[in-house]
């Protein structure tokens, strides 16, 4: 929708505080016209001035649309509310604010929009973007010099399946607003070499190392460093990718995937994250424990947002693209604020305001002194006192101490205002690589995360 021009004058933050309070809306990004004309999608510029007498579009995650028309209808009162806030417990340093009346012109001027450039065109322009974007290799390795065995690594990303889209996995990871401190080396294993353009394409990222070898063979995942790994990724092989049209072959397809997972789960003794990319989302059952379908039964079994394992972030069904490519025809949009989530393209953009600067995505704990508090009064605490968006909870194992959660973690995008927090639970937030407030909580959730174990 597009924004109140009521709000115009106002720092962004201080916009989403206001509409979280009253109508519980997330607000995280706004349209902004940069240097060259050109309108991009910025995540949460914190500092920024929104223009007076404008009506910018912005993204908002809200239950329905009435709710984003409530964002584009409002008119705030200069003295005192003339409606109750919808959340209770918020800080008194917001301007009081209130009713809902009046309209406001959907229309207003802005620049042409246009897709964000490649980042990977043969160009010295395009290399430097490049290289702004994402850590890069200095020294390249050939090939023909990796080593055949990595058994002694720790804590890095094993990574199977097929090259088609392990560029793309390794670009996320590898995405210049990560301290190259935290970068987590990655072991790629296959069966079959790359060819030359796909190696040349993964090379350029730090530390990517290459096994020639099977994940159903034990002896070749040890070479690959699985006693040492923290996390480890597989995805479909081409065949899979390809599909069939049988109804046997569409619960095989997945064979090659859920073999490789229980082959990892028995050569790594110890718990290990495992993320799992199906082609058929009633495979899920397969990676299901006994325990798990005890604790889980939801209504319709084929509802995959209501799979553990789909909730809890380590399987990824290509179902998931048919979604996003429908709702994409709605709104145009859609693919713009993922690829800003996941890589988050405009950090190489300039723009005329000094203080837009693009959030990156981070997580970070859950602060001691909001234990046992509401997810309201942790949401307004980080917008409006440390330049934080909350985006989401990660919620942990359920343990003697802390009862909230269930056997395994699980993920709550936008959690109701009421939801109970524990200091064991961790928050998805945007934030400015420029914040203080936001390098200490990462510096904090690192240690913390090393200090014991996560699952």
């Amino acid at each position: 929708p597009r924004l109140s021009r009521a709000f115009g004058g106002r720092r962004f933050a201080e916009v989403v505080a206001l509409l979280y309070r009253d109508i519980g809306c997330t607000l995280f990004a706004v349209e902004i016209e940069d240097v060259e004309g050109v309108n991009r999608v910025v995540l949460f510029p914190c500092d920024y001035v929104l223009p007076d007498n404008a009506t910018p579009k912005v993204f908002i995650i809200c239950n329905d649309a009435k709710d984003a028309d409530v964002a584009s209808n409002y008119k705030i009162m200069s003295e005192e509310p003339a409606a109750a806030p919808l959340f209770n417990g918020f800080d008194d340093d917001l301007d009081s604010f209130g009713d809902m009346e009046g309209s406001e012109d959907s229309e207003g001027s802005r620049a042409p929009l246009v897709d964000e450039d490649p980042a990977l065109l043969h160009s010295a322009d395009a290399l430097e973007r490049f290289r702004a974007m994402f850590h890069t290799n200095d020294d390249p390795m050939d090939l023909n010099d990796m080593p055949e065995s990595f058994e002694s690594m720790e804590k890095h990303v094993l990574v199977c399946g097929s090259w088609d889209v392990v560029h793309h996995l390794v670009a996320t990871l590898r995405a210049k607003h990560i301290a190259e401190s935290e970068l987590l080396k990655v072991v790629i294993l296959n069966p079959s070499k790359p060819s030359p353009a796909e190696w040349a394409d993964l090379v350029r990222f730090k530390h990517v190392y290459f096994v020639q070898g099977s994940p159903l063979e034990p002896k070749d995942l040890v070479r690959s460093g699985i006693r040492g790994i923290s996390k480890a990724v597989i995805l479909p092989n081409q065949y899979a990718i390809e599909g069939d049209d049988d109804e046997a072959e569409r619960y095989l397809v997945d064979a090659d995937t859920i073999f490789a997972y229980q082959s990892i789960m028995k050569v790594k003794t110890d718990e290990v994250f495992i993320v799992c990319e199906l082609v058929n989302a009633d495979n899920i059952s397969f990676l299901m424990t006994d325990e798990m379908n005890r604790e889980w039964r939801p209504a319709n079994p084929r509802e995959v947002e209501m799979q553990p394992h789909f909730a809890g972030g380590r399987v990824y069904v290509n179902s998931v693209l048919d979604k996003l490519t429908c709702q994409a025809f709605y709104n145009d949009h859609l693919f713009r604020i993922l690829r800003e989530l996941i890589v988050n393209m405009s950090m190489t953009h300039r723009f005329h305001d000094p203080k837009v600067q693009s959030a990156q995505l981070q997580f970070i704990l859950v602060p001691e002194q909001f234990h046992g508090k509401v997810y309201a009064n942790l949401f307004n605490h980080l917008v409006v006192k440390d330049g934080l968006l909350p985006l989401g909870v990660y919620r942990v194992s359920a343990t003697e101490e802390y009862s909230y959660g269930c056997s395994i973690p699980y993920v709550i995008t936008n959690p109701q205002h009421d939801m109970i927090l524990s200091r064991a639970d961790f928050v998805f937030v945007l934030c400015s690589s420029q914040n203080p407030a936001a390098a200490a909580a990462v510096a904090a959730t690192v240690a913390s995360l090393h200090a014991r174990p996560t699952k």
